[in-house]
């Protein structure tokens, strides 16, 4: 999935794209800014609201305020989706380690299964680079508000929030997973 690649290269490129936009004026954001933030933005949110819609007709309005922790979490995830991508094309095969793989104990009904961690967490940079990544853009956050740049602040936030959220919960994984294995 190039998308995470190309996100991540964005996550790179778009601080410095504010430093450049500093000196421009309202009307300039308007012609260049906002055409670029309608395409980008709003077919995703589009895409998420019907899937919300369609997925649970009677609650879709009201997924809809999980819509910015859910945008921050896919842009918290370019890292590791941008190593897994390029492991992929370059035919390296490896095991998918975010979430915890368990393996439930046979003969325990469902209410009562034990369950054992099948695998031991292993130790990643990625982490690492996704809280690198969350101190850019707590640098970009503070830039933007000594800087006056308004409209940008939520989106900043959202890349924050994504980046510390996924190193922090990366973190909290591994050394729990190392901890409680085998």
């Amino acid at each position: 999935n190039l998308a995470y690649v190309m996100m991540l290269c964005l996550s790179l490129m778009l601080p410095f794209a504010l430093e450049l936009r500093v000196d421009h004026g309202l009307r300039e954001t308007m012609l260049i800014d906002l055409p670029f933030f309608l395409g980008a933005t709003v077919s995703v949110i589009v895409f998420y609201a019907f899937s919300q819609f369609e997925s649970s007709p009677g609650n879709g309005v009201r997924r809809l305020r999980y819509l910015p922790a859910v945008l921050g979490l896919g842009i918290g995830l370019a890292i590791n989706n941008t190593k897994a991508t390029f492991e992929a094309l370059f035919g390296h095969e490896s095991p998918f380690v975010r979430t915890p793989k368990w393996a439930a104990e046979a003969g325990h009904g469902f209410a009562a299964k034990a369950l054992k961690p099948t695998y031991r967490g292993s130790k990643s940079l990625v982490a690492l680079f996704e809280l690198a990544f969350a101190a850019y853009y707590i640098h970009t956050l503070w830039y933007c508000i000594e800087e006056g740049l308004w409209f940008a602040i939520p989106f900043m936030f959202l890349f924050t929030w994504g980046f510390l959220y996924t190193g922090i919960l990366s973190l909290f994984q591994s050394a729990w997973l190392r901890r409680s294995a085998p």
